[in-house]
């Protein structure tokens, strides 16, 4: 909530790509610690990394989903990208359930930090250059 507050204009100075990526490596530092703190304490250190990059996740994907979108798409865009990330919070509790059954409640969080590495791979590989290339050819048809 702190960070929500506080760092409401982040993404907008950082641009969706750079908080796309920000926000899903502090995902991964925060579960990642999560899975492998020996304490209390050190469990409270790894929560802050999670915790920013929870509250810039949504905002940053949501922008880098919508640049270059049609006022006219822009409500079937984002109703698209809230469907598919209210899907993964319900479908996610279902496997989350599985892996704390199976592996104990540490394994949820290795699970997850996992889950959001190759998350990242996907925005690194996939993602981002297909929003720089059409950042390009917006560029180019209206120069």
């Amino acid at each position: 909530l702190l960070m929500r507050t506080l760092g409401s204009r982040l993404p907008d100075r950082m641009g969706p790509k750079k908080t796309g990526i920000f926000a899903t490596t502090a995902l991964i530092i925060g579960m990642a610690g999560l899975a492998t703190t020996m304490g209390p304490y050190w469990a409270y250190l790894a929560i802050v990394p999670f915790a920013i990059g929870q509250a810039l996740q949504y905002p940053g994907l949501l922008s880098l989903t919508l640049d270059g979108i049609s006022e006219r798409d822009r409500p079937v865009a984002i109703s698209t990208f809230t469907l598919f990330f209210d899907l993964s919070q319900g479908f996610g509790g279902l496997v989350v359930g599985v892996v704390a059954a199976i592996g104990g409640y540490r394994s949820v969080f290795a699970a997850s930090a996992v889950a959001a590495f190759i998350g990242l791979m996907i925005l690194l590989a996939i993602v981002i250059p297909r929003y720089e290339a059409g950042k390009e050819a917006r560029t180019t048809v209206t120069a």
